[in-house]
């Protein structure tokens, strides 16, 4: 997966494995929310941030580290 700022229908693609028409209809539809929060929105790409967090839920990078979301045992 690439780590550009901006998301392309091909990392949607290969995110969530899904045909080119999927995730094109995705992208529209994050960007339509977008553009009805006010923030321009730029055709066939989505910042990764927004992705994330609308996704993972969080937006802090490469898929928000999941990792840190492992719970540990007092005294572990």
């Amino acid at each position: 997966m690439r780590t550009n700022y901006m998301m392309t229908v091909d990392d949607v693609m290969e995110e969530l494995d899904v045909k080119r028409s999927k995730a094109y209809s995705i992208l529209k539809q994050l960007n339509d929310e977008l553009a009805k929060e006010g923030y321009v929105a730029v055709r066939g790409k989505i910042p990764r941030p927004y992705w994330e967090t609308k996704f993972y839920g969080c937006s802090e990078g490469l898929r928000c580290q999941l990792t840190k979301t492992k719970h540990r045992e007092p005294g572990m």
